[in-house]
């Protein structure tokens, strides 16, 4: 929470989801598919279980072939330098590499426009690793997002919009 408050991105945390690299799918539930950055214990493989209680959003990168994704993975999950310990900066330096934007670039045409200016200004400073935060994979144009409830069919009518203990009325009553 602490980087919610620090960083004020609506997310707390960033995490690469690796598939099957480290654990086999026979697994199920207890192989490790995370590879995250805990202040405490460093980098880390977990289970993807670690998420179904929490309220999470899947930033998908879009365009990367496999021959940048496998040394993308490798990278993340060899990196065991303290120093990498916060959660957005291993994702972000994962990415560096290949070159591949979080934040959005501005054309030479966007960086002359006033009312861009101060974000202009505000992106081209957050360029290096350590100054990522959560929220900036969220808002990155160059990622696909997927809200896990929409893509596993959220239904409306399934949710008490009053709380729990309280009975919805009928509107055709």
């Amino acid at each position: 929470m602490a980087d919610k408050y620090l960083t004020q991105s609506t997310w707390s945390h960033a995490a690469l989801y690796i598939v099957h690299t480290v654990d086999p799918v026979e697994m199920g539930e207890d192989a490790r598919v995370i590879v995250e950055a805990d202040i405490r214990e460093g980098i880390r493989l977990m289970p993807l279980s670690i998420f179904y209680e929490r309220h999470i959003r899947i930033c998908r990168p879009v365009g990367l072939s496999q021959t940048e994704i496998d040394p993308l993975v490798d990278y993340a999950i060899g990196s065991e330098d303290p120093t990498r310990a916060i959660c957005s900066s291993l994702v972000a330096q994962a990415f560096h590499p290949f070159g591949y934007p979080i934040l959005p670039f501005f054309s030479e045409e966007e960086s002359k426009d006033p009312w861009l200016s101060g974000a202009i200004e505000d992106y081209a400073h957050i360029r290096h690793h350590s100054l990522f935060a959560p929220g900036d994979f969220d808002l990155s144009p160059d990622f696909d997002i997927i809200k896990s409830t929409v893509e596993s069919g959220f239904d409306p009518t399934q949710f008490n919009w009053n709380g729990p203990g309280t009975v919805l009325a009928n509107a055709d009553q």
